[in-house]
């Protein structure tokens, strides 16, 4: 590129053109390249590097996400909390290896028994959870006695694998709101099942308890808002 002389105009050689479309290559090139790193990161960080499911975090957003559905729709939303029985036994007995491993048939054979609606993710440790949209409690007893014999009936390599299930249920007033927000939503959902899972761990494991079960003073009505 360069100026005629004495005439105030820029000549433009192929030359030039050749470079700023090389140029502009590149550049397009840089963004789709970070583009594809950024999606990698958000990913990762949104994923359990072990059974590739969703982790807590990613999980707990999806779960919001579907509350508000929920309610918009007025249909219900069940919450599945579950733990690997003697987890830590097995460990100490046959080592982190093998323990992993058993986490990863876990997530492989609790994503093959759910429906595609359904929302699986690693909460921690042994810890799975599931979030079960447009499940009544009635749907949500029926898909987890599914998933508990769909593990007790596995052939598993070095002994038996069982696992626990609290379960809780809100049901949303159709063209209503709840009296609560979205994270109060989130919350109350979550250690509803926690203490439904608790309960089926004190009663021997290998089985579920749905949080209706529970009878206590202070027991929070979750099944229903009218």
């Amino acid at each position: 590129m360069r100026p005629a002389l004495n005439s105030g105009l820029i000549y433009v050689t192929g030359k030039d053109i050749s470079e700023m479309i090389e140029s502009n290559r590149k550049i397009s090139q840089l963004a789709a390249e970070l583009k594809v790193a950024n999606d990698k990161l958000f990913e990762q960080a949104c994923t359990d590097p072990l059974t590739k499911l969703k982790n807590r975090r990613a999980f707990n957003e999806d779960l919001n996400r579907l509350i508000h559905l929920a309610q918009n729709q007025g249909t219900s939303l069940s919450l599945l909390m579950i733990d690997v029985d003697f987890f830590k036994d097995y460990n100490d007995n046959f080592g982190h290896p093998a323990g992993d491993k058993v986490l990863i048939e876990i997530a492989l054979l609790l994503t093959r028994a759910l429906r595609k609606c359904d929302v699986l993710a690693r909460y921690g440790g042994e810890e799975f959870i599931i979030a079960l949209p447009d499940a009544s409690q009635t749907d949500s007893v029926e898909i987890t006695e599914r998933l508990i014999q769909t593990i007790r009936e596995f052939s598993w390599e070095k002994r038996p694998i069982t696992i626990s299930i609290g379960i809780s249920t809100l049901t949303f007033p159709l063209g209503g709101t709840l009296p609560i927000e979205n994270n109060a939503c989130l919350t109350n959902l979550i250690e509803s099942a926690d203490r439904a899972l608790y309960a089926s761990k004190t009663e021997g494991r290998d089985r579920f308890t749905h949080f209706t079960e529970i009878h206590s003073p202070d027991r929070l009505n979750l099944s229903s808002f009218q």
